[in-house]
């Protein structure tokens, strides 16, 4: 620029400085511009008061507007001002708006003669500044998150192939998001420092994503590290009782809750879904495993499925399970009594006995049922229930369910005896005698117990009628000398008891029975 006097200062005379720190430089960074800055004007020839004074600041704001500001006009010189200069107050609010790398442009112009027409000022050396506006900030990635917007802790886990990248650097500038050492686009930094970029895209792999400021010396921010995995399709792989017993798919529980286990993506979650009913979220472990109980169950079918709360949520196959009522059977006391003759002769049996069998069955809990007697002396049990007296006494019938419940029954047996037949014909009184001495028991018996117990009579009475008759001794509930002599017609018997006086002088076979 020129001069109008010989006497102007030159430009080093007029300088934007900090605290009375003169001889400015070119380089003005309003980043670090304390707010009393000032404006240094040194002392010029010829300096007097009463001359009037401009001074004016131009250049352009941050949003590319010009900037211009003013702060002597047509200002008389202060007294103060004469030994050595003036010092006004830098506009330092209004230059820290300035654009990074912009130029700043000071006039300062004085009327030597006191005149306020601006237009017969002289105009000084003109001061130029490049303004340096930004903080070299290192960017840093503030956050990931995956496209619910579910935030990603660094090193963990997703199945989304995009993520949102956010984070920090200097305001108003630019930053490279890198995938290791591939680029993955640039991104504005707006005029708070904050940007934010999508990543699409990724690999099932692990990614190392870093910022990379596009100023300064490229600063680079600390890697965030995302692993991108495959997005499975959750399992249901075990679904178990409250004893730890696995239910096979479609089979019944007695039990209202069940512990559900499977697989799916790791580090995600799985909601467990009971028909279209939400039982729930799980966790799913670093190794893809999840586990869940299930509580409260109505007595009803149930079918699991796991959805995945991930991608597309991916539902598993469905697992089903019945819960039924408790295992119950009736506690009331089964008595076997009917006449079971019991013998060592080849004698033709039915098999069962009428009164000596019975058969009680189980309702709910879970199939098949296993009955056992506690003491398979006294009675034995068949697969479906039927109970047969072998012994008088008692014993339980413990059942059982395919889930290990176990409820029983007491069952009393008897009339159970041993048949005993005499090897010889014998009269009455030598039948008696036979017969205490075999162990026999007064039993009161009428002829259908046989017929219950042989299927052939004539097994036991060869001939037919009278003479092939056989006695009972003893027997119960007859009066004194009295004599029960059996036989039979056609496929009956009977019997008949004979006071000793009217007794038969022939001498017969004799049977007695021996309790069991």
């Amino acid at each position: 620029m020129t001069s109008q006097t010989p006497n102007s200062p030159d430009s080093s005379a007029l300088n934007l400085r900090e605290q009375k720190i003169s001889n400015g430089a070119s380089v003005l960074d309003v980043t670090t511009l304390p707010s009393d800055a000032r404006t240094q004007i040194a002392r010029w020839p010829q300096i007097a008061v009463g001359q009037k004074l401009w001074l004016s600041y131009a250049g352009t704001n941050a949003d590319d507007t010009p900037y211009a500001a003013q702060t002597y006009d047509a200002t008389p010189v202060p007294i103060e001002g004469l030994p050595g200069g003036m010092y006004p107050n830098a506009p330092v609010a209004q230059l820290r708006g300035l654009k990074d790398g912009s130029t700043l442009r000071i006039e300062f112009k004085v009327t030597f003669d006191g005149s306020t027409d601006e237009s017969t000022a002289v105009l000084f050396p003109i001061r130029i500044y490049t303004v340096k506006a930004l903080v070299a900030l290192k960017p840093e990635i503030t956050s990931v998150k995956d496209n619910k917007g579910v935030e990603i802790p660094d090193g963990h886990t997703t199945v989304d192939t995009t993520v949102k990248l956010a984070g920090t650097a200097t305001a108003n500038t630019k930053v490279e998001i890198l995938d290791g050492t591939t680029s993955k686009g640039q991104v504005d930094v707006d005029g708070n420092g904050i940007w934010t970029r999508d990543v699409t895209g990724l690999a099932v792999t692990s990614h190392s994503f870093t910022a990379r400021g596009l100023y300064a010396s490229n600063p680079v921010s600390t890697a965030r590290r995302v692993i991108v995995l495959a997005a499975l399709t959750p399992a249901i792989n075990s679904v178990k009782d409250s004893k730890g017993v696995e239910i096979p798919d479609g089979h019944t529980t007695v039990d209202t809750t069940v512990k559900l286990a499977g697989t799916a993506t790791a580090n995600t979650k799985v909601e467990i879904l009971d028909g279209t009913t939400s039982k729930g979220q799980a966790d799913v472990d670093g190794n893809g495993m999840w586990t869940r109980d299930v509580t409260g169950l109505a007595v009803t079918s149930h079918s699991f499925t796991a959805k995945g709360l991930y991608a597309s949520n991916p539902v598993s196959t469905v697992r089903r399970v019945v819960v039924a009522h408790p295992l119950a059977i009736s506690q009331s006391q089964m008595n076997l009594k009917g006449f079971k003759l019991i013998q060592n002769y080849g004698w033709a049996t039915p098999g069962e006995v009428i009164g000596n069998t019975e058969t009680r069955v189980p309702t709910g809990g879970v199939p098949p049922y296993i009955f056992t007697p506690e003491n398979s002396t006294f009675a034995s049990v068949s697969t479906d229930g039927k109970v047969i007296g072998l012994k008088n006494g008692s014993t339980n019938i413990i059942v059982s369910d395919a889930s290990k419940n176990r409820v029983s029954y007491q069952v009393v047996v008897s009339n159970v005896y041993r048949l005993i037949t005499s090897s010889s014909a014998m009269t009455p009184a030598e039948a008696n005698t036979w017969a205490l001495n075999q162990g026999g028991r007064a039993v009161r018996m009428d002829g259908l117990a046989l017929n219950y117990n042989f299927s052939v009579l004539a097994q036991m009475f060869p001939t037919e009628g009278a003479s092939g008759g056989r006695w009972h001794v003893p027997y119960e509930g007859v009066p004194p000398g009295v004599r029960f002599y059996w036989r039979r017609y056609a496929d009956e018997v009977v019997a008949t008891g004979y006071p000793i006086s009217d007794l038969p002088t022939n001498r017969q076979f004799a049977f007695t029975l021996v309790p069991v």
